[in-house]
């Protein structure tokens, strides 16, 4: 069962949280070729600094049995383009 924990310093309204959570289930439902059903994600707004600065930035995990090495680059760089988009957080802010 695939579990994705984003912890950010970018707070977001509910709804838009929402939707980045869906989609990011989205992606790795795709990327996994395993049902939106079995897909937990997490979105924690924390108090994180990257590089000595509070700019928007996250730390994401990834856990799941059997977690194929090839699947990484694509789903960290949806996931990438997904928090640029909702969150502002650029490619270079973040790890996995």
């Amino acid at each position: 069962m695939p579990s994705l924990n984003i912890s950010t310093n970018v707070s977001l309204p509910k709804d838009v949280e929402v939707k980045v959570m869906l989609e990011a289930s989205r992606i790795i439902s795709e990327e996994l070729g395993k049902p939106m059903s079995y897909i937990t994600v997490s979105y924690q707004t924390v108090s994180m600094i990257w590089n000595g600065t509070g700019d928007p930035c996250a730390q994401m995990r990834l856990s799941s049995l059997g977690l194929p090495v090839e699947a990484n680059s694509g789903i960290s760089n949806r996931i990438a383009a997904l928090l640029d988009e909702h969150c502002g957080i650029p490619p270079n802010r973040y790890c996995t």
